[in-house]
Formats: C-alpha cells, sequence, structure tokens
C-alpha cells in the first residue's frame, strides 16, 4: 500500500510540474488571462481555438438531459429543401446516472425547423 501510495503521489507531483511548465511556456495572452480568471469553459475555447458551433457541441445541454454522469451517442442530420430553410434531426441515445443504482436509458427525438431572413 505504501508504495500504490508513493507511486500516486509522485504522479501528481510529475503531473502538476508538466502543466506548470506548459502553461509557462505558452505565449498566449488570451491563455493566460483566462486561466487567471478560473472559467474552465473559457479555457476549453481559448486553449482549444474552438468556434461557438464546435463549443456548443461540447457543452450540450439536451445530451443526457443536461445532466452530468451521462454517456452515449448523438447521430444528426440535416437538410436544407430550400434557400435559407433547415430541418435538422437529432436523437439522443444516452445513460444517465451510469453506474449508480438510479441509472436511467435516456432517448430524445429532437427536430428542429430553421430559417434564415
Amino acid at each position: 500500500m505504501k508504495y500504490l501510495l508513493g507511486t500516486i503521489g509522485v504522479l501528481v507531483l510529475v503531473a502538476a510540474v508538466t502543466g506548470f511548465i506548459c502553461y509557462r511556456l505558452s505565449c498566449d495572452p488570451v491563455l493566460h488571462a483566462v486561466v487567471k480568471q478560473g472559467d474552465t469553459m473559457e479555457w476549453l475555447r481559448a486553449d482549444f481555438h474552438l468556434d461557438d458551433a464546435q463549443f456548443a457541441a461540447i457543452v450540450d445541454s439536451d445530451f443526457a438531459d443536461g445532466l452530468t454522469q451521462g454517456r452515449g451517442y448523438v447521430l444528426q442530420g440535416a437538410w436544407a429543401p430550400i434557400k435559407n430553410m433547415t430541418m435538422k434531426a437529432t436523437y439522443f441515445i444516452n445513460d444517465r446516472n451510469y453506474d449508480t443504482t438510479s441509472e436511467v436509458d435516456y432517448k430524445r427525438l429532437q427536430l428542429d425547423l430553421n430559417y434564415k431572413f
């Protein structure tokens, strides 16, 4: 047991030092400002250079009914029958609260009709 705790301690120390060195070697002032704010979502957007659509896919509130500890799949399709109109279908196949006694299968079909004017 003492070797396990020692190994975990060394791994945590190495990870912390590596993260600190990478942070200091980064020359991106936007990244440094976001880290100082402590906002995780803004850090994701800044560090991975995500635009709004990519960022929205990560934090989709429809996935697993907006709850944490969800896993599963999302199937999406879109069709533009005429100019300025888009029809979109999204099917969520999720497990909510997996690995707990209150695990629930969650399925949702979402239909969207978008019109640009």
